[in-house]
């Protein structure tokens, strides 16, 4: 069994209104949600302005290409700057 985590912080502009920061970091959490379903977990932190993202699977090679689509639904969602480590 194999477990993938991921801790994606948005470095949005300072002069964005904390209500429009929850809104983004809700409006990514449900698109992932949907996206992923039961597969995955996602956790939202309006103070970090961040998302913590964990799923489980047997499968290696399966759980490299849904990071791999994680990745590219972040990077979707905006201009983002993904900088990417992999451990084991």
């Amino acid at each position: 069994m194999y477990l993938a985590s991921l801790y994606i912080v948005l470095d949005l502009d300072p002069e964005i209104m904390v209500t429009d920061r929850d809104r983004v970091l809700r409006s990514l959490r449900e698109k992932l949600k949907q996206k992923f379903s039961h597969r995955i977990t996602v956790r939202a932190d309006e103070e970090e302005t961040s998302l913590a993202i964990a799923l489980f699977d047997d499968n290696y090679e399966r759980i490299k290409s849904r990071l791999d689509e994680l990745h590219e639904r972040v990077d979707a969602a905006g201009e983002a700057r993904i900088r990417f480590h992999q451990g084991q």
